[in-house]
């Protein structure tokens, strides 16, 4: 008879490691989900799509693009403009300015009559058919790029 117990008591030990198993994969599912979840969101942020401004101007595009830098040091804002565009789905392309040189970034700044010393990132620059339309620099906070997108109805560009 006490065989027969210790077998009962084995049996609900190994029924109660059984579970807490399972427990531990199916979190351990969740977390990886999350992660893929949540890095997929930022990649698709990361990639997109960057702006070609001679092309702009020459097909007189409208478009609104993010002006920024993916060093976190030179930019400590950019994440967070860049995530509120993404919140507000604002159609924007971006102009990482890490992936150009001082001449070329000067240049683009001039090829649409923007004064490069008076021009601070991050910026949200509005081109309506392929002229600059409006911007808005050195953004620190988001009441400011509200304002912005309001003004220009930027919700609904295409």
């Amino acid at each position: 008879m006490g065989n027969k117990n210790m077998g009962a008591l084995n049996k609900k030990e190994m029924d109660k490691k059984k579970n807490i198993i399972i427990m531990i994969v199916v979190i351990v599912l969740l977390i990886a989900i999350a992660i893929v979840f949540t890095s997929r969101r930022k990649s698709e942020t990361e990639e997109k799509q960057k702006v070609d401004f001679p092309k702009v101007i020459e097909k007189a595009e409208t478009r609104v693009v993010f002006i920024g830098s993916s060093d976190k040091e030179k930019c400590k804002d950019c994440d967070k403009i860049k995530d509120y565009l993404d919140r507000k789905k604002i159609n924007y392309l971006v102009y990482d300015v890490e992936d150009y040189s001082k001449k070329e970034y000067t240049a683009m700044l001039k090829s649409i009559e923007i004064n490069p010393p008076d021009f601070e990132y991050p910026a949200v620059v509005y081109m309506k058919d392929g002229k600059l339309y409006a911007n808005v620099i050195n953004i620190s906070d988001t009441s400011h790029l509200e304002e912005f997108i309001k003004t220009y109805n930027l919700e609904n560009l295409k």
